[in-house]
This record gives C-alpha cells, structure tokens and sequence, in this order.
C-alpha cells in the first residue's frame, strides 16, 4: 500500500490508474500506448500541415472506408475554432473486449479561437498501432 501512496505522488491519480489498467489489461496493452502516441500525434501533426494523405495512412483499413469526411470535420474545427496551434493528452483509456484490445486516446486541442477535443481509438493491425476511429468535439 505504501508503494501505491508514492504512485500517487510521484506520478497522480490518472497515471497510476493507467499503470494498473495497464497492468490488469496484460503486457501487450502496455507496449500499445507508446506507438498509440506516437500514430495519433503524427495524425494531428499531418491535419494540421493539411497533409490528409499522409495522416490517411495512419487509418487501420476499416476506418479507411469511413474516412473520407475527416478532412471536413478538420475543416470544421478550423473554422469554428481557428487553426490548431498545440495539443496535449488527456487521457488513455486501455479496452480489452472479445474483439481485440484497443487503447483509447483524448487530446485537448489549443486552437486560435478557442479550445478544441479530440478522441482516437487505435488497434494493432498486422503489428502497427493503427487509428480505428476518430471524434472531434467542441
């Protein structure tokens, strides 16, 4: 229990309940996050410089069929909110369910006008952390 309490300190709440969703989820979840990060970053890096067919091959090959309006809803956010200047993570979540493990990410969005979110969920497809679908809200 005293090791938890330092967890606490050391590193919060929300990272500690990563840790044991991490380690609960099993290792493989674990080694997700980081390629997770890495795919969604380069994502928003690639929206933001308009560069939609590169962040397209970030999309696992089912979301690939639904994607052609994520370039308007990009549309939609600079218009509402002005043009993407940063983003910080939020929050991981880590789902294991009979189809597969996903690793659920949120970004907050520092937009000129105003502020912005944006959730991803990505998968592991053929040994890649691939985007399986995408929410922009706000």
């Amino acid at each position: 229990m005293n090791i938890i309490k330092q967890s606490v300190k050391k590193f919060g709440v929300g990272s500690l309940l990563v840790l044991l969703v991490a380690q609960l989820s099993g290792c493989s979840a674990s080694k997700g996050i980081q390629p997770s990060q890495t795919t969604c970053n380069q994502f928003l890096t690639q929206m933001k410089a308009h560069q939609f067919s590169a962040a397209y091959s970030l999309l696992s090959s089912q979301f690939k069929r639904a994607a052609p309006q994520m370039q308007n809803y990009w549309g939609l956010v600079e218009k509402n909110r002005g043009k993407v200047q940063s983003w910080t993570q939020q929050d991981i979540l880590i789902r294991n369910s009979p189809s597969g493990l996903s690793i659920n990410l949120t970004y907050g969005l520092q937009c000129k006008k105003g502020a912005s979110r944006v959730q991803f969920v990505c998968v592991n497809e053929n040994g890649k952390w691939l985007i399986q679908a995408v929410n922009f809200s706000g």
